[in-house]
């Protein structure tokens, strides 16, 4: 035995990433992943792609105000913060704080992501109690939704038209790249319908999986191109595990992150402002 951990790795799930097995890579706890260590001489680079499920969703709805926010470098959750917060009605026009936007911004991050998966007001009102300890009524939590929603308008009008073909029954949709996905439909409300959350999730985190995939791959077409003998020992959703040499990790780390830039805008475009972040580590809970 060399002290290394093999798994399997199914390249097409029903959302378009991949999924490990025997043993399962991807959901090790955070606790454990300092027991991953790089061999004598050699370190561990650690990638992965910030926030492409909302940069996705904004090339997928045209929402070119989101898409100039990540240009900018703007903390979008706290953009979005303040205009939830500001288009209050309750507010009566009084000015939002930086202190009210810091603690409201993890709820409206909570806001962005549940969209994309298409969470229900009564869900969001769960999760904000369960994961805040505050009370949120149904009402209250609708109403963050579609406050989300009136500030980004675009991406409020794919939303809707997703949702519309769904009640329509509509059976199918494609990512980016055009990879098919046939949708289940059932009989519900006196017609056949699909689940929208599939509607709107699929286009976004299965575009995002393709453009994974396609870093991934080249990263072994480039592999020669990187000094230090590099190796991907791990892909993990939007993160990828790179050992390589010790004393290259510095060229590692601009070669990887030219292989996830290029890989991703495959899918999204070249214009796209995808940010990677690397960090360098002698074990994989060194992030």
């Amino acid at each position: 035995m060399d002290g290394r951990v093999f798994t399997s790795f199914q390249q097409v799930v029903k959302t378009g990433r991949m999924s490990s097995s025997q043993p399962n890579l991807q959901n090790i706890p955070p606790e454990l992943r300092r027991y991953f260590v790089a061999p004598p001489g050699r370190k561990l680079l650690i990638a992965d792609y910030k926030q492409i499920e909302l940069v996705t969703a904004a090339v997928v709805a045209g929402e070119a105000k989101l898409l100039e926010a990540f240009r900018r470098g703007d903390d979008v959750h706290a953009l979005t913060a303040r205009a939830i917060l500001e288009s209050d009605p309750n507010r009566d026009g009084r000015t939002v704080t930086d202190e009210e936007i810091t603690a409201f911004r993890p709820k409206a991050k909570m806001v962005s992501f549940g969209i994309l998966y298409g969470i229900s007001a009564q869900g969001l009102a769960w999760h904000i109690g369960s994961t805040f300890g505050v009370s949120t009524s149904r009402e209250e939590a609708q109403a963050m939704i579609d406050r989300f929603l009136e500030t980004y308008p675009a991406l409020k009008q794919w939303y809707l038209e997703e949702r519309r073909k769904a009640n329509a029954g509509d059976d199918h949709t494609r990512t980016l790249s055009g990879r098919l996905r046939l949708l289940d439909i059932e009989h519900r409300f006196g017609g056949w319908r699909s689940q929208y959350q599939l509607r709107l999730n699929t286009p976004i985190q299965g575009s995002a999986g393709d453009g994974f995939k396609y870093a991934a791959a080249l990263l072994w077409e480039r592999r020669g191109d990187c000094p230090g003998d590099p190796k991907v020992v791990n892909l993990v959703h939007d993160e990828v595990v790179v050992e390589i040499d010790a004393d290259k990790a510095e060229a590692g780390k601009r070669w990887l992150e030219r292989c996830m830039l290029d890989g991703m805008a495959e899918v999204l475009g070249p214009d796209t402002p995808v940010l990677v972040e690397i960090s360098l580590s002698d074990d994989w809970g060194g992030k």
